[in-house]
């Protein structure tokens, strides 16, 4: 398992990802420390990139690239690779 600080936003909420047996989870450090761990995505293939911009996360898996809005907590969509047909 990887475990990746991305972002510290300006009130003192960390965030942290982590990927590891399909899957990657957010965890947010909040009041008093604890942690609060969300699952954003399992079980479609390994994740092969994630980059972070503003509210945003987006990653690549084995079937695409999804985009993630942390403050909305919702996903944005799928973008899947264009596989041709062999």
């Amino acid at each position: 398992m990887h475990i990746v600080k991305l972002h510290e936003i300006k009130i003192h909420i960390s965030l942290f990802f982590s990927v590891g047996d399909e899957r990657l989870v957010l965890h947010e450090k909040t009041f008093l420390s604890r942690l609060k761990s969300t699952i954003l995505y399992e079980a479609e293939g390994g994740v092969q990139n994630i980059k972070w911009n503003a509210q945003f996360v987006a990653w690549a898996s084995d079937i695409g690239v999804r985009v993630y809005d942390v403050n909305a907590r919702c996903s944005l969509g799928l973008i899947k690779w264009n596989r041709n047909p062999e």
